[in-house]
């Protein structure tokens, strides 16, 4: 597909074709009967994106918000009682700055991928 190679790291690798950025990897965060899969959105503003989606979520009653840094076992079995009970719950987490140097977010899909967004701050 015109992919190179930019970057990589032991469990993650950093794809680019033109101005398509396409990040792969491991995380170890997530639930694995939850999430299959997933991908990286870089955008320029990931505030802008987060922020109307936790709104709507929340609005819409299915906000179930996460730490930054993965689900807790506390966390995974509260969220999976919710869910055994009827809720239907779209997993938010946190936006954060991260170590790597971009701040970003991630939400479960109700396809249970992993969908993270995030940008390079100025």
């Amino acid at each position: 597909l015109g992919f190179a190679v930019a970057n990589r790291w032991e469990g993650f690798l950093i794809l680019l074709a033109g101005d398509v950025e396409l990040h792969l990897g491991e995380w170890h965060g997530h639930d694995p009967e939850r999430t299959d899969g997933g991908f990286y959105l870089r955008v320029d503003d990931a505030d802008a994106v987060y922020g109307p989606l936790r709104d709507g979520l929340e609005r819409d009653g299915v906000l179930y918000l996460a730490p930054a840094d993965g689900l807790t076992p506390a966390h995974t079995a509260e969220l999976r009682a919710r869910q055994a009970a009827g809720e239907t719950l779209v997993r938010l987490h946190e936006i954060a700055d991260k170590p790597w140097g971009t701040r970003e977010f991630t939400v479960i899909d109700p396809g249970g991928n992993a969908v993270r967004v995030g940008h390079v701050p100025a």
